[in-house]
């Protein structure tokens, strides 16, 4: 951006240090003037992170090939962690059976239609959480939810984020079925993130980012395929040992990698080894 090459200039007059967070997951070719400013960035910055892995193959794909690091998303542990479910939403959300939820905005993109359509015809008895926060597909999920037969199973909730905690104790299992298009690759998924803080089972889909979130504390199903994720959940219902083996495995991943003072670490790192270099 425009503000970015601005700060990386600026640093030759007033002689700062920069470091500079990169979440660009999709390679685009700009036009001048913006790829003059990029190129000035990257070459100018005394540390350049990426917010994932996806994003690290575009950086590399642009010529920059000096030293990168992860710097993801962080969650708070104080807000996120395992515990019982508050029996006031068990009881207002009439929860039945293995609760599987969505969190995030109801957009086309993120699949939420695959998930639906995966749970068609299972045999065994779910709840279906949808996170309606805002979107522009949600009236076409409801369609989707009434042609199967699903309206008694699905809830659909809309809490405000300081709420969100509460919720993610209510489920089983979570899922983000995003898929990929020419604008749009899931660049971190912080839902996961926080539903393994929570002790909450995870299934993503292999768009973008997700499958390095979740690696083996989870389960991965090929994006827009509706057969494949219904395998995934069906493994998960069907093992319980397994779930509890990936809910382990979640929290203690969410807690090493994600938590805000792991990631605050990372930062306070590269500034003392930057200060250390301008003091030698």
């Amino acid at each position: 951006s425009f503000i970015s090459f601005l700060a990386v200039l600026y640093k030759f007059i007033f002689r700062y240090k920069v470091i500079v967070d990169s979440w660009q997951n999709i390679f685009k070719k700009y036009s001048f003037p913006f790829s003059l400013f990029q190129k000035f960035i990257l070459k100018h910055s005394d540390i350049v992170n990426a917010g994932g892995n996806e994003t690290i193959k575009v950086l590399r794909k642009k010529g920059y090939l000096k030293d990168i690091e992860t710097t993801p998303l962080a969650y708070n542990p104080e807000l996120f962690f395992p515990g019982p479910a508050p029996p006031h939403l068990v009881h207002q959300l009439r929860l039945k059976g293995i609760v599987i939820a969505y969190f995030g905005r109801l957009i086309k993109e993120k699949g939420v239609q695959f998930l639906v359509e995966a749970l068609k015809d299972v045999d065994f008895d779910f709840t279906l959480i949808i996170d309606d926060i805002g979107g522009d597909y949600t009236e076409e999920i409801k369609q989707t939810v009434i042609k199967y037969n699903l309206s008694e199973k699905v809830r659909y909730i809309s809490p405000s984020h300081d709420l969100i905690p509460q919720y993610y104790k209510l489920v089983d299992i979570l899922v983000l079925p995003t898929y990929t298009t020419e604008s749009i690759k899931e660049q971190f998924g912080r839902v996961l993130v926080e539903a393994m803080a929570s002790g909450v089972s995870v299934i993503g889909s292999d768009c973008g980012e997700i499958p390095y979130i979740i690696e083996n504390a989870g389960l991965i199903f090929k994006e827009k395929d509706a057969r494949d994720l219904k395998e995934k959940i069906l493994t998960f219902v069907n093992n319980p040992e397994l779930r509890k083996q990936k809910i382990e495995e979640g929290i203690k991943r969410a807690r090493a990698l994600y938590s805000t003072t792991g990631v605050a670490e990372i930062y306070l790192r590269q500034i003392r080894k930057l200060l250390n270099k301008e003091g030698d």
